[in-house]
């Protein structure tokens, strides 16, 4: 009797960690332009063609909140030329980080990647960097880095699995075009 219900535990536990779709507000990334749209009301947000990727479109958000936390003005999502919501990026205070560390190990579980760099600034400051990186079971990606572009800018990225296979290669092709 007792290995029928763990059994049965066990089943609902895989299919609530390897079921999750990523999502930002309740619209799940590979949605249409047209649903990320909806958020109008709440959320403001721009959009204009991408200049690095052609077909592409890039969507600016103002400040939000995530993981209980303000978002800084300079996040932005993307989607694909066929108009799907492939990734975000968030930004948030760097001070933020372990509060929306927190939050996003409650949500997708012990990271598949948790690394400590050291990071310099200009004025030869040394700090730790804390990276987490989860790959989920359909190939998508949520990373975090407690330093983004600056020391006091965190950084959160969702992506589905197509959107890191083109970024992977646009960066191969940039480097090799510099290395000629």
């Amino acid at each position: 009797m007792l290995r029928p219900i763990v059994l049965l535990g066990l089943a609902l536990f895989s299919s609530a960690i390897f079921g999750q779709q990523l999502e930002f507000k309740g619209i799940p990334l590979g949605s249409p332009l047209e649903d990320f749209k909806r958020l109008a009301p709440t959320q403001s947000f721009s959009c204009i063609p991408s200049q690095d990727k052609a077909g592409e479109t890039i969507c600016g958000l103002s400040s939000f909140s995530f993981a209980e936390k303000q978002t800084k003005e300079y996040s932005f999502a993307r989607f694909s030329s066929d108009g799907r919501f492939l990734s975000i990026t968030i930004q948030l205070d760097s001070n933020d980080f372990d509060d929306v560390a927190d939050a996003l190990i409650a949500k997708y579980g012990k990271p598949n990647e948790d690394k400590l760099s050291t990071v310099t600034t200009r004025m030869n400051v040394r700090l730790q960097n804390r990276s987490l990186a989860w790959k989920l079971p359909d190939g998508s990606r949520v990373w975090a880095s407690r330093y983004g572009r600056t020391i006091s800018d965190a950084a959160v990225h969702l992506g589905l699995a197509e959107s890191l296979d083109a970024e992977d290669r646009a960066s191969r092709a940039k480097r090799a075009k510099g290395d000629m």
